[in-house]
C-alpha cells in the first residue's frame, strides 16, 4: 500500500466487516478488507485490479 498527497481514506462495513476505500484526486485506488477475530485484526485483503476496482469502489461508496 502507498500513501501521498490527496490520499483520502473512506470508511465502509461490508457485511459486518471493515472495509476501506482509498482514493487519490477523487478516483479509487485500493479497496481493502479487515478480517478480524477475537478483537485482532487476522486478515488483510487488499483489491486494486484496474479491472474489478471501479465495479467495486463504487458500491462502497455509494453505501457509505
Amino acid at each position: 500500500m502507498f500513501v501521498y498527497p490527496g490520499m483520502r481514506w473512506r470508511p465502509a462495513l461490508v457485511n459486518g466487516a471493515a472495509e476501506v476505500v482509498a482514493t487519490a484526486d477523487g478516483r479509487p485506488v485500493t479497496v481493502t478488507k479487515f478480517t478480524i477475530a477475537d478483537d485482532k485484526i487476522v486478515e488483510i485483503d487488499a483489491i486494486s485490479d484496474p479491472q474489478r476496482l471501479p465495479t467495486i469502489a463504487a458500491a462502497l461508496l455509494a453505501n457509505g
